[in-house]
């Protein structure tokens, strides 16, 4: 498999753990124990350059995953790693439960109301306590069943059902 093909990111080296060379990894996944099963991954710098490799243990230690790497015995080594990102093939992400997409997916999605009208694409999902918000130029739009109806990831489209004074240049219907 090519290393262009290892480019779904699930953590960052922020830095070593001990003497022994383990990396301590700060998750950027909702699914931290995917860690658990990890066999290999690739280590992308900021230059763009990566490098797969066996990963011979991962652990815990408050809210960073400490991963020691094959080949990889010393703070020194480890030191190398730091600023890199942990990633691993698409096709290895965590399978998503129904009606559920990574944000990933959903960036450049063209949304659109249920009459046809286009109101733009996702520029950015906010994940909020409530609800995460998708981002389509100055509108922001509550990703709630009442107003998303239907996502098509594969066709790269939002249906939505706005309400009144969702869109900027809407009054609201008071």
């Amino acid at each position: 498999m090519a290393e262009d093909n290892w480019d779904w990111t699930i953590g960052r080296v922020v830095g070593v753990f001990g003497r022994r060379g383990e990396l301590k990894v700060l998750p950027e996944t909702d699914w931290p124990n995917r860690f658990d099963s990890l066999e290999k991954a690739l280590f992308r710098d900021e230059e763009g350059s990566g490098r797969i490799f066996i990963v011979t243990n991962a652990r815990y230690h408050k809210n960073w995953v400490l991963l020691h790497l094959e080949g990889v015995d010393d703070i020194d080594a480890a030191e190398t790693f730091r600023g890199c990102l942990v990633q691993i093939p698409r096709s290895e992400a965590v399978v998503l439960p129904a009606d559920s997409f990574y944000i990933s997916d959903l960036i450049g999605v063209e949304v659109i109301t249920l009459e046809g009208r286009r109101i733009g694409v996702v520029d950015a999902v906010l994940q909020g306590v409530a609800n995460d918000v998708f981002q389509v130029g100055e509108a922001l739009i509550p990703a709630i069943k009442e107003v998303v109806k239907e996502v098509d990831v594969e066709h790269r489209t939002i249906r939505v059902e706005l309400i009144p004074g969702l869109l900027p240049d809407e009054p609201d219907a008071n």
